[in-house]
């Protein structure tokens, strides 16, 4: 097995209902990770409509808007054959409950190849996720991807670090499905000194819950 997997990240910033802009910056992504010769590009929570859309996710035009920018991110993943995608994005369901989930979708040549709903909804601070979206079920998603197994999750997953806010740890599925590593998308307001207590507080998680 070859043991690198060239990677890009693109955090983009993208603008809440502007899907030609998001579009755009997308596809702009798409061909830098090209150029790089990167195997697995990796964008942000709910990137395709811009985070956090509040109660424009109850409006029938809104959701369709976001149908059809994932349509248009599978078209033009068909141009980079040797590129998959990770993305977030509000994906409908159909059941008792909110009408959605915040969801991520691996895209490759077009199609969908993994989907993953968010389990952990925070409903704290500025956070109002539960409003809109309905948990996610408690199962691991592994993308499997030049001999690499590659665990997924979407922020707030990560951080039930005493098993106190909520009553399900995704880490303790996750850890079963024993990934090489895993990818956790995120979006949420940031501040100057937040990224290291933050990465240090996720690392020392991933080391107990998945070793």
């Amino acid at each position: 097995m070859n043991n690198t997997l060239p990677i890009t990240i693109a955090q983009i910033n993208p603008t809440i209902g502007d899907f030609t802009g998001n579009l755009a910056l997308i596809a702009q992504a798409m061909l830098d990770a090209h150029q790089q010769q990167a195997k697995l590009l990796v964008f942000p929570e709910l990137a395709l409509c811009g985070y956090y859309p509040g109660d424009l996710l109850n409006e029938a035009d809104f959701i369709a808007a976001c149908d059809h920018a994932l349509t248009c991110v599978q078209t033009q993943t068909q141009r980079y054959p040797e590129l998959t995608i990770i993305i977030g994005l509000p994906i409908r369901r159909h059941a008792p409950g909110k009408p959605l989930y915040n969801a991520l979708v691996a895209i490759q040549q077009g199609n969908i190849i993994a989907c993953y709903r968010k389990q952990l909804l925070p409903t704290y601070n500025i956070f109002d996720e539960r409003r809109h979206f309905e948990p996610g079920p408690n199962e691991a998603v592994c993308i499997k991807l030049a001999g690499f197994n590659i665990g997924v999750m979407i922020c707030e997953d990560a951080w039930n670090d005493a098993s106190i806010d909520y009553a399900i740890n995704p880490f303790d599925s996750l850890a079963a499905a024993k990934p090489d590593f895993i990818v956790s998308i995120n979006a949420s307001p940031a501040n100057i000194g937040k990224t290291r207590p933050t990465a240090s507080k996720f690392f020392a998680k991933l080391h107990s819950d998945t070793k």
